[in-house]
C-alpha cells in the first residue's frame, strides 16, 4: 500500500443517534513518496445488531 507509517490518531467528535454514528477521525500519517500529513476524516456508520452494516468516509481535501 501507499501508507509508510502511522504516527497516531484521535476521534475528537463522536455523534450517535439510534443506529447511526458519525466519527471525526484525525490521523497523522506518512505516505510513501508523499511525506507526512494530517488527515481529517468523517466516518458515517449504520449499525444493526451490534455490527456496522454500512460505512461511508468523507475527507477534508482542502487542508
Amino acid at each position: 500500500g501507499s501508507l509508510e507509517a502511522f504516527h497516531g490518531g484521535s476521534a475528537p467528535v463522536v455523534l450517535v443517534d439510534g443506529d447511526r454514528a458519525m466519527i471525526n477521525w484525525i490521523f497523522d500519517v506518512t505516505f510513501k513518496g508523499g511525506g507526512r500529513v494530517t488527515m481529517d476524516q468523517v466516518a458515517v456508520q449504520q449499525w444493526q445488531d451490534g455490527q456496522i452494516v454500512s460505512e461511508k468516509f468523507y475527507y477534508d481535501t482542502a487542508s
